[in-house]
């Protein structure tokens, strides 16, 4: 979504090679004004699925996976957008947002490997059932 998002904002066509996420991520630190903003709209994307999850799952803590998730500013970005567009911005007031208790936003522990561990445990609790 990042990428795509990025590409939107600099409006590059989705056929040819696409910026990588740490390509995004150097050129928001550097103050390019579209990987800012598309920062910040891809942290919105993320923060109302995570209101979402609250509202159905009443969940403590998100954590956020990929290789996306080792960048410290991705998970600033997504508490800052949740408190300033979920929170103070919400339909029905800030006071009804604030009423449901926030999720903790975290990066998952392993990263860009969370996949693939998630696929392992899932296969060997399949075949190898613990007893």
């Amino acid at each position: 979504g990042l990428i795509r998002e990025y590409a939107r904002q600099k409006k590059l066509s989705l056929q040819g090679p696409l910026p990588t996420g740490e390509e995004i991520f150097a050129a928001y630190n550097a103050g390019e004004p579209e990987a800012q903003k598309a920062l910040k709209i891809f942290a919105r994307r993320v923060a109302v699925g995570i209101l979402s999850l609250q509202n159905v799952l009443d969940v403590e803590k998100v954590a956020i996976g990929g290789g996306i998730s080792g960048q410290p500013l991705l998970i600033e970005t997504l508490d800052r957008v949740y408190e300033e567009k979920i929170l103070k911005g919400h339909p029905f007031g800030e006071e009804q947002a604030r009423s449901l208790p926030r999720p903790e936003i975290v990066p998952c522990a392993f990263h860009n490997e969370a996949n693939q561990i998630g696929a392992l445990v899932s296969y060997l609790n399949a075949f190898y059932p613990q007893k």
